[in-house]
């Protein structure tokens, strides 16, 4: 027997479907909220469509055949199907109960996480973040599903990888005020000894930069995994950090803070994502709620310096080069922290 091709849209399986369930024309209009002659009329193309009766008089009321029987399963898992296929273009969060895994360094998990996690809990009670490293280029892990999105300090450059530039870190001098006063020239700076971030060193010389014209490298003393890591390493003792000063309300909390000004150049934070999630709901809504927290973060590091201290103001000296490392502290605003 040969099988027949039918052409059949949601709206007429569900207008069967309402029939079988409701057993009259007019029971089953009311709850679709159409006409009885528009109910007739549809099941007549039915009837055409599927060569079979599908319904049949018995006195007052309709029986259905014994294939519209057999098939009433079938259309219900094939709504349920079409349902699903409709729902993959949209996303209600409240309901949404899976996995959300986000690629991040220790700047960007310290920085923009905590937020991002707090918005999914107002959002999508029912979903779970898990982070994972993030590495220099994200691109494989990005390709492979391994996260729905990466936050890398380097923009990702193949074609079918999207980069978004999301946040602009402002470093700055991080240093505990019970056990050393701020440096406020450029040789009190380079004679420090001072904490890094493995994201900060060239491997494998592990050789720290100063973001400030003429700085030489620096030679850290201890070098950390994450910001948490370098302001443990900084308290009770005379080291400096250079750390993202949006960091301030946070980790490194009740640590004072050298602002660097203009001079320092900050790093960018970027946000990554492969093209095949462009258009997803789930893509979407994720990257807005890290835009918002990324946006509010950036406030918090625009305000980093109000409330911590006073603040006194480091003029440039006269008579140095550009280039000359005692510049360094040109235009710097030095923050004590209050006892």
């Amino acid at each position: 027997m040969n099988k027949r091709e039918i052409n059949l849209g949601t709206r007429q399986l569900q207008l069967l479907l309402t029939v079988l369930e409701e057993g009259t024309i007019t029971r089953a209009a009311d709850k679709l909220g159409i006409s009885q002659s528009a109910v007739s009329h549809a099941l007549e193309k039915l009837r055409d469509e599927l060569g079979d009766p599908l319904f049949v008089r018995a006195g007052r009321s309709i029986v259905a055949t014994d294939y519209a029987r057999r098939i009433k399963p079938n259309i219900e898992q094939a709504l349920q199907l079409l349902e699903g296929i409709t729902a993959a273009h949209s996303l209600e969060p409240g309901r949404y109960a899976s996995e959300i895994v986000i690629a991040a360094n220790d700047y960007s998990r310290d920085l923009l996480l905590p937020g991002v996690l707090a918005s999914l809990r107002q959002q999508a009670p029912q979903a779970s973040l898990r982070i994972v490293d993030c590495p220099p280029q994200p691109s494989i892990l990005l390709r492979q599903n391994a996260a729905l999105l990466a936050l890398s300090l380097h923009p990702a450059t193949p074609t079918d990888i999207i980069s978004e530039p999301l946040l602009t870190l402002q470093q700055g001098l991080f240093y505990d005020p019970h056990c050393r006063p701020p440096a406020t020239t450029a040789a009190e700076i380079l004679d420090a000894e001072f904490v890094a971030t493995a994201l900060q060193t060239d491997n494998p010389n592990h050789r720290l930069t100063l973001p400030l014209p003429g700085a030489p490298t620096i030679k850290p003393t201890v070098v950390v995994q994450s910001p948490t890591a370098a302001a443990a390493f900084v308290r009770n003792s005379a080291r400096l950090a250079l750390l993202p000063i949006g960091l301030c309300q946070s980790v490194i909390q009740g640590l004072s803070l050298l602002p660097l000004g203009a001079n320092a150049e900050p790093l960018q934070l970027h946000m990554c994502w492969h093209n095949q999630l462009q258009q997803s709901p789930l893509g979407q809504w994720l990257r807005n709620i890290v835009r918002e927290v990324a946006r509010k973060q950036a406030r918090v590091g625009m305000d980093a310096g109000d409330g911590i201290g006073s603040v006194v103001e480091v003029g440039p000296s006269n008579g140095v080069e550009p280039d000359d490392p005692e510049r360094i502290a040109t235009g710097v605003k030095v923050t004590a922290a209050p006892p």
